[in-house]
Parts: C-alpha cells; sequence; structure tokens
C-alpha cells in the first residue's frame, strides 16, 4: 500500500528531527518498520472499489469502534490522515467531535468524484497537505486550508541507483533490454493483470529486434507467492523494489495509479492497464469527472501514455502500445519522455516528507499549547 509507505517516510522524518514520539495507527509493514504501534494491520485489506469495500464492512465497522474508544480514553495531540477517504473521513468527524488537531496528507480526489466530501474536509480538517500542485488552488477556492507540500515519491525518485547490481541480483544481464511488468500492489489487481502482462511481454520477445528480459515487481513477499502461484516461476519477480525495476527497464507495463507517477518521475515510458468489478466500473462511469484514468495524463491534461481499461487490455493490444517504446529513437517513446521532464519539474520542487513532519509539529505544538 502506497498509503503505508509515505506515512512510514513522515515518521523517520518526525524521529530524525529529535524528540520523544508515540505514533500509533494503521498500516503495513512499513510504518511497523518505522516504530508505528499498528492498531491494524491493513496491509491484506487495501481495497479497491465499491463493490470490494462492501464485502469488508464488518471489519471497517469493528475499527472505527475501537479507534472512537481509544481517543475518548487516551487522546492523541494531533492525527496525522493519510489517503484511504472511506476510513479516514469517518474519523475524522470524531476526532473533530474531540477537539483533537487533524491534518490530512494525500487528500481524496474530490476534484475526480464524490466532490460532497469538500464539505466533510472542511468540517473537520485543520490542514490539507496536498501532493498534486492543482490541489492547493482547487481546494482554496473551496474555502480550506490546504498546502502544497511536494510528491511523496519524490526522494525515491532521486535516490542513486545501482541498476546492474540490482539486475544481476535478478538473474538478468544489464547489458540487454529490460521490460517491467507491474501487475499491482492488491491480490485482486495480479488476478486481472498478471497473465494478460506476461502474455503480452512473451509477444513483445518474439518481435523485439533483440534479446528482451522480464521481470515482475511486488509489494511483499505475500504478493510474491501469489504471482508465482499464477505466473509460475519462469521470470524473476523483485520484491519491494519496483522503483528499482522501473529505473532499471527500458519501458515497463503497469496498472493505474501510483506506479505511474513513479515511473514517470523515472523517466520510464509506460502503458498503463486496468481491470475492475464490471459493477464498479459502471458505477464509476456514472461518478467519476476526469477524462482519464491515469495519473500522468490527468496531471499533463492530455494523453502522454497509452491506457487500457477493461477488455482493451488485452496482450495483443498491449503488446501494440508498448513495440514503439522499446525503441529509444522512436519519436513517440521520446515525446513521452518529455513530458515526464515537465511533470517532474512541477512535482519535486519540495520534498514532501520534510514538509509533513514540519505540518505535524507544528499541530503537535499548537495543541500543546492550548492546554
Amino acid at each position: 500500500m502506497s498509503g503505508d509507505r509515505y506515512a512510514a517516510d513522515v515518521v523517520r522524518e518526525l524521529r530524525a528531527a529529535g524528540g520523544v514520539w508515540r505514533v500509533e495507527g494503521f498500516g503495513g509493514p512499513r510504518l511497523a518498520e518505522a516504530g508505528v504501534r499498528l492498531r491494524a494491520d491493513l496491509s491484506e485489506l487495501a481495497v479497491m472499489g465499491i463493490v470490494e469495500v462492501v464485502r469488508r464492512l464488518g471489519f471497517f465497522v469493528r475499527l472505527l469502534r475501537a479507534t472512537r474508544r481509544s481517543w475518548e480514553e487516551d487522546p492523541p495531540d494531533a492525527v496525522l490522515f493519510v489517503d484511504y477517504p472511506g476510513l479516514n473521513l469517518r474519523l475524522a468527524r470524531h476526532a473533530r467531535r474531540l477537539g483533537l488537531r487533524t491534518l490530512y496528507y494525500i487528500t481524496p480526489t474530490v476534484w475526480a468524484w464524490n466532490e460532497r466530501r469538500v464539505g466533510a474536509l472542511r468540517a473537520n480538517v485543520d490542514e490539507l497537505l496536498v501532493i498534486l500542485p492543482f490541489e492547493e488552488a482547487f481546494f482554496a477556492a473551496r474555502g480550506l486550508r490546504a498546502r502544497f507540500v511536494g510528491h511523496p515519491l519524490g526522494r525515491e525518485a532521486r535516490r542513486p541507483r545501482h541498476r546492474a547490481a540490482f539486475l544481476r541480483e535478478l538473474g538478468l544481464d544489464p547489458a540487454a533490454d529490460v521490460l517491467g511488468l507491474l501487475p499491482g500492489s492488491r491480490t485482486q489487481e495480479l488476478r486481472s493483470l498478471a497473465a494478460p502482462f506476461l502474455a503480452a511481454a512473451e509477444r513483445l520477445r518474439a518481435v523485439f529486434p533483440r534479446p528482451l528480459q522480464l521481470a515482475f515487481a511486488v509489494a511483499t513477499p505475500e504478493l510474491a507467492a501469489e504471482l508465482r502461484r499464477r505466473v509460475g516461476d519462469l521470470v524473476p519477480i523483485a520484491v519491494g523494489g519496483s522503483a528499482d525495476l522501473i529505473a532499471a527497464s527500458t519501458a515497463v507495463l503497469t496498472k493505474s495509479g501510483t506506479a505511474t507517477v513513479e515511473a514517470a518521475l523515472l523517466g520510464t515510458p509506460m502503458v498503463v492497464a486496468y481491470r475492475m468489478n464490471p459493477l464498479t466500473l459502471w458505477l464509476a462511469r456514472r461518478l467519476v469527472k476526469v477524462e482519464w484514468f491515469a495519473m500522468v495524463n490527468i496531471l499533463r491534461g492530455k494523453a502522454v501514455v497509452p491506457e487500457l481499461l477493461q477488455r482493451e487490455a488485452s496482450p495483443a493490444e498491449i503488446a501494440r502500445q508498448a513495440l514503439p517504446l522499446l525503441d529509444r529513437t522512436n519519436p513517440a517513446r521520446m515525446r513521452m519522455v518529455a513530458e515526464f521532464d515537465a511533470l517532474r519539474e512541477d512535482l519535486l520542487r519540495r520534498d514532501a516528507p520534510a514538509e509533513v513532519a514540519r505540518a505535524v509539529r507544528d499541530a503537535v505544538s499548537s495543541a500543546r499549547r492550548a492546554r
């Protein structure tokens, strides 16, 4: 889950700046590694889509009740909500009733759908810490306090790479081209996209004029095991190393979501695909207000990368769209990379973990002064 990763970066930044911090919350392995006491491990319950959420309602209801009781018995100095609006907006309402300081990092995409959530944010959140440049003005125009803090992938995009060593660890030749396969960070996404991605990659290998190596990337060992069950063990899997694989690849096939921004910031051309529950898609087409589903296209306001949804995400079509991106001299590839350069300048003006940690420290100080 990307929220787990981004929240962990903020916690590490808080601790690095000094002081004694007791941090509790929900998340996954990254937050646990950062020393957070997890009240609930959400790594196996990350969901996407209305239908998938309904199936897990009982868990979320129990989680809400337990959190409310905990805050009433031992109120925190401040609450930082990270992404996950279905849960966090309900918790924010209770935090406001208790008079807690509240911040929201990686806010709901109300500019794309469900703008009614603006009212809940205005009523229950003290400050929005937004990661997309246009969001600051969007929320300010609706009466909310918001500031752009930079994109949380900034540090990862700037991190030095050791391409040759990374590829050798996967058993790959650093001198040959690599096609990265990123089918998703949820089990349901692996089920939908792993096999089509692999089939498309095999089509590309058959027509590409040079040797083309393949590698998958997933977030956790559990997802790697699930992937092995679905596609076998002929293709290496980078566990927790999606950014390294993206940076090492000539091009990537990726599901929609965080990985598209990551690939753009790393300058790696991509084809974006997604398959979802048909009912979720039916509802989305009636509720969503944006023209594209890949974040790179939304941010640039045009079709920068190919988007393939549902039946369009067939092995044949994925391969057809990806083939020119493997040729470093192809004009389509060069145009895409130029768009990525412009996007990088927009998103990486600030260091998100440092900015968010500063906002948390200010909120805690304010809460303690008010006592």
